[in-house]
């Protein structure tokens, strides 16, 4: 936790130590490179989408390490399917 109300973590962020769960471990070893961006804020705060969409599906991931609460959205940007995966939730 930084101490701000709002926190980014970028895409391609460098974490050595911080993916210390089975999950994040392949036989080349542990995953230390971010594969996401993280926009945090408080509690209660309202998620907004990347484009007008809708919710494709959304669950519980309890596995540790995990994304714990999560909503997917669908859209469609230039003809092209895309989906984008809210966590952390």
């Amino acid at each position: 936790l930084t101490g701000y109300k709002n926190d980014v973590g970028r895409y391609n962020e460098q974490r050595p130590a911080m993916y210390t769960e089975e999950l994040f471990t392949s036989p080349d070893g542990p995953r230390e490179m971010h594969m996401g961006i993280d926009i945090g804020g408080p509690v209660g705060m309202e998620i907004c989408c990347v484009y007008d969409g809708v919710v494709h599906s959304l669950g519980y991931n309890s596995a540790a390490g995990d994304y714990g609460y999560v909503i997917v959205t669908e859209h469609v940007l230039n003809g092209q399917r895309v989906w984008a995966l809210h966590g952390h939730l």
